[in-house]
């Protein structure tokens, strides 16, 4: 694999890790910041009890996912991982050594 060829598939690695982790990121985000609102207007008698459990379930999940973001399968761990190796192949010069 040519120098050219390892900066390629680095800078390729790099993108994608950095895009499924920031993706992921926000589909965590969206429902824990949904909770409290739905939970409001639940309270107020302007949303369903199925919008309550539906906000309740995937705000439970979001919470699970955020707890576990930095875990060895956690989503923060694994992008930066991913970016960490993207940045090596990107940067990384074999030496030439005198055969």
């Amino acid at each position: 694999m040519t120098p050219r060829d390892r900066a390629i598939l680095g800078a390729l690695i790099l993108t994608i890790s950095a895009t499924l982790t920031f993706f992921r990121a926000r589909a965590v985000a969206e429902p824990l910041a949904a909770l409290p609102k739905v939970t409001q207007l639940h309270r107020e008698g302007r949303a369903t009890d199925d919008a309550l459990s539906n906000a309740v379930y995937h705000g439970t999940h979001a919470k699970d996912a955020y707890e576990e973001r930095w875990h060895l399968s956690g989503y923060a761990l694994q992008g930066l991982i991913g970016g960490a190796l993207g940045i090596v192949l990107i940067l990384w010069r074999p030496s030439r050594s005198a055969a």
